[in-house]
């Protein structure tokens, strides 16, 4: 949504218990987005102005990780 994108957070509530991420019930946790550090190759000329560059920082600071057999957006698949 576009609040989403504005808090740059997005760690959904899962239905299933309605706490981000699924935590309450150890599905997931709402985690901080640390980009990766590797240098680009020689065939990415676009440092500093494509949003791949530091997918998905562009947009989310924060993201669900999701535990153990856990999937999804919301860790609500197993």
């Amino acid at each position: 949504s576009s609040a989403n994108l504005v808090s740059k957070i997005c760690c959904p509530p899962w239905p299933g218990d309605g706490s981000p991420c699924g935590e309450a019930t150890s599905r997931g946790s709402s985690e901080l987005v640390v980009p990766s550090t590797e240098p680009h190759g020689a065939g990415f000329p676009f440092a500093g102005v494509d949003d791949r560059e530091l997918w998905p920082t562009a947009f989310y600071s924060r993201l669900c990780r999701c535990r153990a057999n856990y999937w999804g957006h919301d860790c609500g698949e197993c």
